[in-house]
């Protein structure tokens, strides 16, 4: 008898750690890749001193750099809404239409159990790339097996910052 739930509770570890692999591998593989960055904090607290590996100017203003996260945020929980079967692409907030269009030509399926999890955006990080655009990161926490960065790049268009890409 104990055999038997041994090697169910076995295939079903081994199911969610596939599920959680299929996940971050689709999040990796959808974006763009080999950008180099200059980390900034989205915690409005001043520097001391000098930034290292990058110019103070790198740094968005304070002003942006809370409109950034604010729509990293909005963009990440509509993704993820996307992302667990929830949602069409056609319904991302903060996204150009050209990430739209291309998240919806992708069509991929939702793995079966993605849709009953749970997803959250635990944490948003935001480091400055230049030209008036961000990488953010968000950790995402959807009660599975552990919680896994999420990233896109979000550009300032007019007054708005929206995701352009989003991925490795």
């Amino acid at each position: 008898m104990t055999g038997g739930r041994d090697k169910t509770l076995a295939l079903a570890v081994g199911a969610a750690i596939a599920l959680a692999a299929v996940i971050v591998l689709i999040v990796f593989l959808a974006g763009d890749r080999g950008e180099s960055t200059t980390s900034v904090s989205s915690d409005p607290a001043p520097a001391l001193g000098r930034p290292i590996g990058g110019s103070a100017s790198a740094r968005p203003e304070p002003l942006a750099n809370a409109g950034a996260s604010t729509a990293a945020r909005a963009f990440f929980r509509s993704y993820l809404a996307v992302s667990y079967g929830r949602a069409k692409p056609e319904q991302l907030r903060n996204a150009t239409a050209a990430l739209r269009e291309n998240l919806r030509d992708q069509n991929a399926r939702v793995p079966v159990g993605v849709q009953d999890l749970q997803p959250r955006i635990v944490s948003v990080r935001l480091e400055a790339i230049g030209d008036g655009r961000v990488r953010a990161t968000g950790t995402v926490d959807d009660g599975d097996v552990a919680p896994y960065p999420l990233f896109a790049t979000l550009a300032r268009i007019g007054e708005r910052w929206v995701a352009v890409s989003v991925g490795g």
